[in-house]
């Protein structure tokens, strides 16, 4: 039971002190491992962005297969335009 008229005692005041500076340690070491892991965790990525040696063959597949999708539209399409307007109108009908 609190009683105001009585002084708080010393030791009692240390170990809510120690308390304190304990859990303050304890918050700062988990901030400081924190910082470490992000600054790995970024090493990391820049790392990876760098040497793209992994990703280079499914990218030129990727591009490739853009290229030969617009060049068989193309081709597709360049049979329409070489026949005659007339030619279209009658096989249309």
């Amino acid at each position: 039971m609190f009683k105001p008229n009585i002084p708080t005692d010393p030791a009692d005041i240390a170990k809510v002190h120690a308390e304190i500076a304990m859990r303050r340690s304890t918050m700062e070491a988990e901030l400081l491992k924190g910082v470490r892991d992000l600054e790995t965790i970024r090493a990391e990525a820049l790392a990876k962005r760098r040497d793209a040696t992994p990703y280079q063959a499914a990218y030129l597949s990727f591009r490739q297969a853009e290229i030969d999708a617009a060049l068989s539209y193309s081709l597709h399409f360049k049979e329409f335009t070489n026949i005659p307007m007339k030619q279209m109108t009658h096989q249309a009908a």
